[in-house]
């Protein structure tokens, strides 16, 4: 009994913990080639397939494709994007496919395997930059995280109108029922007189 709960609460959890890009395709990622490496020598990686992860910095629609820009940033177990405010660099991934830019937006959270493809000649600001480019096999678009607020001394059970609710309606509780007679105005056991 023991071992099958174990059991099914491992195969409730491992789903979470899996990794976001297919099995087949992760097969077929070089893992000794780090986002440096690509950068350093983009001639040696090209045609091998990689995986990269980072946030979207532009979306261009063309007609032979979408281009996106990317910072890159680590990437945890499962390939989510972490220590973004931590970059070795930037990327281009490209894929023929049509990518709503509004969806694929800057700021979004993305894990990309995709086959080197060299590099590409750009600008960043003023001054000039070797993107190195992958061509997308497979990508992954984070969702949009919930922004946590935290208010101090707050509790849903608050009510800050109960000191005036119980003044204008003595004897009651703040949600409107009488106290119970043991709680009434007399407090002799015997209720109201």
């Amino acid at each position: 009994m023991k071992a099958r709960f174990i059991l099914a609460a491992f195969l409730l959890v491992s789903p979470g913990c899996a990794h976001v890009i297919s099995e087949e395709i992760l097969e077929e990622v070089d893992p000794s080639i780090t986002f440096t490496r690509l950068r350093n020598d983009p001639g040696a990686c090209r045609g091998r397939m990689i995986l990269l992860g980072g946030v979207i910095v532009s979306t261009t629609n063309e007609e032979s494709g979408t281009y996106l820009e990317i910072y890159q940033t680590a990437l945890n177990s499962r390939g989510r994007p972490i220590e973004r405010d931590q970059s070795l660099g930037r990327f281009r991934a490209t894929t023929p496919d049509f990518l709503e830019s509004a969806i694929y937006d800057r700021g979004r959270a993305v894990t990309i395997a995709g086959i080197a493809r060299g590099t590409d000649e750009g600008w960043l600001g003023d001054r000039s930059y070797l993107f190195p480019v992958l061509e997308i096999c497979e990508l992954y678009l984070w969702p949009i995280e919930p922004v946590r607020v935290y208010v101090p001394g707050y509790s849903p059970f608050y009510d800050p109108w109960w000191p005036s609710r119980h003044w204008l309606y003595p004897g009651r509780s703040p949600f409107g029922a009488p106290y119970p007679a043991s709680r009434s105005r007399h407090h002799d056991g015997r209720g109201d007189r």
